[in-house]
């Protein structure tokens, strides 16, 4: 698999939980129930008789809570390793995004697979992997241990080849990108058995066995009257991740270093020191007689995490409590309606005094207006499957009053069935409901690149919601200076409701644009197979390494030319062709040599950036990301001793910038002329010295 699988496997995760941390709608097919066939192998290779084979189940056909799904064991492997289990009425379905099978056996890490409902192979093969036990002490702020608290492994992520190296080295770079590159992602969204969790004991201690090495470990503890806290936990013996989490929080702004904010890594030895909770207690209502709501969800995100024991949800009575929040001076608290309601909605931010450690409140959710209808390909007719969203304009008096306000602040997305049939509830006023594809075209390096173009406003939308162009990037503007790029979707509509609206029809329509295949040759016209070839696609990923000489280039229009760019870093070569999709067939790009950028980085008061890390900006998208994709795979790019550097592989033709960050400190380099900065292919320009200024 490659880095791109990863946003597929997570698609598992957003078709069962919403964006709101509940459970999405999800029903049990009526399709004949396949078999899953397969065999689970030791480390050694040998058979694994006697593990445990799991599957996905449901409670309930339309799961509400997380209590409506687990982990369920439904096979053994016999003396040869091998299993076989017929899926049932309870058990999730197939469908077009991996189901995970798992299996575990006593003293083993487990094994996991991805199996999707068109791609069923004959023989599933699982290899267990070597353990290593996850250890850790609990204590509270007064040095006492902590007995009882919950450790539950949440979710695992992987390599798709052996080892965590290239994860490690690509974690000190940026640890978005580094978490993007494991391949293989398991979701525990409930407990698996007695594996993958463990209780402290009267001094605080536990175990946890089951997760394997060399794999990144999702680990979180709960315990009452304790706030909840999560940890990345590397799985090698004797990781010490003083120096992986320095070199990350150094590359980002010091907003993003608050704590909770920034992940951090740790080894397989946990000494934690819990703080004492804050508990949030309320009633949840609708309408002046004070209706109670049942089933709301409620969550008090911290740093994008959800920092509570279990998403609480609202008993007969409107109720709820939740436990295991952070203390802070504001509290954000979100709650979710049921799903089949029409309510909106809301965000909260909770003052929290010195010393207070409960919050009592009670929530009115409004009703929202329902927008119906499908997202389609008009050149087919074909509904299509995505998911649907909704912001505000800056206009939109109604989001600053109680009620909407959910509106400007949670933008969760709704799926769409497998006819591209959705249901959105939104708030009155102007505001703009926009319409993601994940994919759609044919497979590209293991993953379907969307075959639609981004979403633009008609003329008229586009004079009530200007857009602003920057290079290849297209956003407008919402209240507080917020932005939306319009890359990331493939169909917009404007809407401006008044409050007593009845429910609208509205349909979004996809626009695939045209095609172009390009032949990629080297300088003597012979086929180019593995480059990197960036700008495939309109909607992002963009970026795919092509091992084929050719390769089909997605969502093209004469309105919109595309600049795409290939790299081939083994060979060193470079190139590129504009597109509109109106070219002859195919477009042969022939590479030639890269440009080089060379020199020597001094600091304002003219001292060497010494060991700095170099870092290369394009103005345009393709060449950016290409850069950016092809770089993961080589090893950090920074100044000598003498703060001289060296950047290869520089795309002839594209304006860049350069920089450099030494520790916590950005420096940016003097502009670059115009001239110099769109170089010629194999051009090699000494910029001398560079005394780049601090970027404060």
């Amino acid at each position: 698999m490659t880095r791109l699988q990863t946003l597929r496997s997570h698609a598992l995760w957003v078709t069962l939980f919403a964006a709101t941390s509940g459970i999405a709608e999800i029903t049990v097919g009526s399709e004949e129930s396949p078999v899953l066939r397969g065999h689970v192998l030791l480390p050694d290779g040998k058979p694994a008789a006697g593990a445990d084979i799991y599957w996905l189940q449901l409670n309930s056909r339309q799961p509400q809570t997380r209590d409506d799904v687990r982990f369920e064991k439904r096979a053994v492997t016999d003396e040869e390793g091998r299993f076989e289990l017929s899926l049932s009425e309870h058990d999730a379905p197939l469908g077009e995004f991996p189901r995970q099978l798992i299996a575990h056996k006593s003293g083993y890490g487990i094994v996991w697979r991805g199996i999707v409902r068109d791609e069923i192979p004959a023989d599933i093969a699982l290899r267990l992997t070597d353990d290593l036990p996850i250890r850790g002490h609990v204590t509270d702020t007064e040095g006492r241990p902590v007995a009882g608290a919950k450790v539950r492994v949440t979710q695992i992520q992987a390599p798709a080849k052996s080892g965590l190296d290239n994860f490690l080295a690509a974690w000190k770079r940026n640890s978005n990108d580094a978490l993007a590159g494991l391949d293989q992602t398991l979701m525990l969204l409930r407990p698996l058995g007695s594996a993958l969790a463990g209780e402290t004991d009267k001094n605080g201690q536990f175990e946890v066995l089951g997760v394997g090495v060399e794999r990144l470990a999702t680990v979180t503890i709960v315990a009452p009257g304790l706030v909840t806290e999560e940890f990345k936990v590397v799985q090698r013996e004797g990781f010490e991740a003083d120096q992986f989490n320095r070199a990350a929080a150094a590359g980002v702004g010091p907003q993003m270093r608050m704590r909770g904010m920034l992940a951090r890594l740790i080894g397989p030895v946990i000494e934690h020191v819990a703080e004492a909770e804050v508990v949030i207690r309320g009633t949840v209502f609708t309408g002046p007689d004070r209706k109670p709501v049942v089933m709301a969800r409620v969550g008090s995100p911290s740093g994008g995490r959800q920092n509570l024991s279990a998403t609480p949800v609202t008993d007969a009575n409107g109720h709820f409590e939740a436990r295991g929040v952070r203390r802070s001076p504001q509290v954000p608290l979100n709650v979710f309606p049921p799903f089949d309601s029409n309510l909106l909605t809301r965000s909260f931010q909770l003052d929290v005094a010195p010393g207070q450690t409960e919050i009592n409140l009670d929530v009115e959710l409004k009703e929202g207006i329902v927008v119906e209808g499908r997202l389609f390909d008009p050149a087919t007719g074909d509904g299509v499957r995505g998911s649907v969203t909704y912001v505000p304009l800056p206009d939109n008096r109604f989001v600053d009053e109680p009620g909407y306000e959910g509106a400007k602040n949670m933008r969760g997305f709704q799926a769409t069935d497998p006819d591209g049939h959705f249901r959105r509830l939104v708030a009155p006023g102007p505001g703009v409901l926009m319409a993601q594809v994940q994919s759609g075209g044919p497979r590209v390096a293991d993953i379907k690149p969307s075959p639609y173009r981004q979403a633009r406003f008609s003329d008229e939308e586009g004079k009530r919601v200007p857009t602003t162009v920057n290079g290849d990037e297209r956003f407008f503007t919402l209240s507080g200076g917020q932005v939306i790029f319009l890359g990331l979707f493939s169909a917009l509509k404007v809407l401006d409701l008044a409050p007593d609206s009845g429910p609208l029809a509205c349909d979004l329509s996809l626009d695939s644009g045209k095609t172009a295949t390009i032949a990629i040759e080297d300088e003597q016209g012979n086929p180019v197979s593995g480059a990197w070839v960036a700008g495939v696609a309109d909607i992002p990923p963009i970026t795919y390494k092509i091992e084929e000489p050719t390769c089909t280039i997605y969502g093209l229009g004469a309105d919109r030319p595309r600049r795409v760019w290939i790299l081939h870093t083994q060979r060193g070569l470079a190139g590129s062709a504009t597109l509109t999709g109106e070219e002859a067939e195919p477009v042969t790009v022939r590479l030639g040599a890269p440009a080089t950028i060379s020199g020597r980085a001094l600091d304002p008061d003219g001292e060497p950036l010494a060991d700095a890390a170099v870092q290369v900006s394009y103005l345009r998208r393709s060449a950016s990301e290409l850069f950016r994709f092809a770089g993961m795979q080589q090893p950090p790019l920074k100044t000598d001793g003498d703060g001289r550097f060296r950047v290869e592989n520089v795309l002839p033709g594209e304006r860049l910038a350069i920089g450099f960050k030494q520790g916590d400190a950005f420096f940016r380099a003097p502009q670059i002329t115009d001239e110099d900065r769109q170089l010629k292919a194999g051009e090699q320009l000494d910029l001398g010295d560079v005394k780049a200024e601090l970027v404060q």
